[in-house]
């Protein structure tokens, strides 16, 4: 991972190829899955988010993944979604990736933090709003208080939105 977000990216295929046969070999579904969706990333970031998409639909589907791997790979499913501009599928991926993360706070309020911002991107204000609220919680429930402080901004930036968004309707009355 660190050489594939260093620009290695030779060394990271061969890295991670290494990772995916010993993962084969140990039958560690978890590990293969988690090594696929970084192989999903290197795909995405050479811009074929078909072939990232495979990757990671395929990893899914792993017998006994944890609640962490399986919320991961939905995550990043939706980032990629998001990013390639079709909100409503990474919304679908975001609420699947939430539900798997329930019971592992940091991990659902990094979800929740990246599905509020699609539901700003779509303008749905109210959404975000509960999102980033719900993200703030669960730091706050692990002593997070700097990503509660950042999620607690999200919130305010999405008010902040919402008042924008309501004054142009204001002023044509």
């Amino acid at each position: 991972v660190a050489a594939a977000r260093g620009g290695h990216v030779a060394d990271a295929k061969r890295l991670l190829a290494d990772a995916r046969d010993v993962a084969i070999e140990t039958g560690d579904f978890d590990l293969q899955a988690r090594v696929d969706s970084t192989f999903a990333y290197l795909a995405a970031d050479d811009s074929d988010l078909d072939h990232a998409l495979d990757l990671i639909d395929r990893a899914l589907e792993f017998l006994g993944l944890t609640d962490a791997t399986r919320g991961a790979l939905l995550q990043q499913r939706a980032t990629l979604l998001r990013r390639s501009g079709r909100a409503a599928e990474a919304l679908v991926a975001f609420d699947d990736s939430v539900r798997a993360l329930e019971g592992l706070p940091v991990e659902l309020a990094n979800a929740l933090m990246n599905r509020g911002t699609v539901h700003l991107d779509t303008r749905d204000i109210d959404s975000a709003v509960r999102d980033f609220e719900s993200a703030a919680e669960q730091y706050r429930e692990v002593g997070d208080l700097i990503s509660a402080a950042m999620s607690d901004h999200n919130r305010g930036y999405a008010l902040l939105s919402l008042i924008h968004i309501s004054e142009p309707t204001r002023q044509a009355e």
